[in-house]
């Protein structure tokens, strides 16, 4: 009696056992699920509201600061033939002008967009080499490709950047064509390109300042 009472006793607790396990079983899932539910939310709310872009500008913006990537400044790796630098440009005040009168200046040539969370995150080291070489003969030709230039324009007072900023009013020149945004471009004042570099990048380190004045001599 004893023992068939014990085998009673252990199929209860095993039914136990098993109705609790499929109870946190339950209780784990609908905890994921609900995580899920908020993480979608979140996702959603930051692509609505386009807060997303200055949080992964800031990601980026760290992974900058870093040091990690450099630009290829391997000049005679990169020393291109001679480009024609006749493109029409609008500046800041709506007034068209020309590349070609920056002729005989070294170009930092920059193509971007406010909506590039990389070319948000390399703006400020830009806005720090502006500092540094910006009086000198160099000349910075920052290229924006926003639809609307107005929303270049207010990017730019709002986060305090100095450097001129344009909107191409013709097409350019095939050697400084690019699908991939930002895109760099450095071009001696003879003209040739002596670096391109696709992607973010980190432009006010003392080597690139280097490279950079290295141009003028």
């Amino acid at each position: 009696m004893s023992e068939r009472s014990n085998d009673i006793d252990a199929g209860i607790e095993t039914v136990e056992n098993h109705y609790n396990s499929n109870e946190m079983e339950k209780k784990t899932n609908r905890k994921e699920a609900i995580i899920w539910v908020i993480t979608i939310a979140v996702v959603a709310f930051l692509m609505l509201t386009g807060l997303h872009k200055p949080i992964i500008a800031g990601l980026q913006k760290a992974i900058l600061a870093t040091g990690i990537i450099q630009p290829d400044i391997k000049s005679e790796d990169n020393l291109q033939k001679q480009i024609d630098i006749n493109v029409a440009l609008i500046n800041e005040q709506g007034v068209v002008m020309n590349m070609k009168d920056f002729a005989g200046k070294v170009l930092f040539i920059n193509l971007w967009a406010t909506w590039c969370p990389p070319c948000r995150a390399e703006m400020p080291g830009i806005q720090n080499l502006y500092e540094k070489v910006g009086n000198r003969n160099i000349e910075f030709v920052m290229l924006s490709s926003d639809r609307d230039f107005k929303t270049a324009i207010e990017y730019k007072n709002d986060n305090g950047f100095t450097f001129p900023i344009y909107q191409l009013k013709g097409p350019l020149p095939v050697a400084l064509e690019s699908q991939s945004l930002p895109t760099t471009y450095v071009v001696d004042s003879q003209r040739h390109i002596v670096m391109t570099e696709k992607g973010m990048s980190k432009y006010d380190s003392e080597k690139f300042v280097t490279f950079i004045m290295g141009l003028l001599k």
